[in-house]
């Protein structure tokens, strides 16, 4: 899997990839579900990387968590546009 390279920013409804190409535009009902819905794909690259890392970490005996925590927790933040 190649997505995008990262990190996607949001920009209103728009996400961008770190090269500043569209990667997706945003719809809702509503313009703050949109711009909602944009704040949790432009999270996408952050929450892949944060379960993958979490499963490593698991794996490995829950060696080095607070770090795997924490990067989960970014990539929340970010979802949820709390950044």
């Amino acid at each position: 899997m190649k997505p995008s390279k990262a990190p996607w920013t949001r920009h209103e409804v728009a996400v961008h990839d770190a090269n500043d190409r569209l990667v997706a535009m945003c719809f809702g009902r509503t313009t703050e579900e949109a711009e909602d819905n944009a704040h949790l794909i432009s999270a996408a690259p952050e929450i892949l990387e944060a379960l993958e890392t979490m499963v490593d970490m698991v794996e490995m005996n829950r060696f080095i968590q607070d770090y795997a925590m924490e990067i989960a927790r970014e990539a929340i933040r970010k979802a949820r546009g709390e950044e």
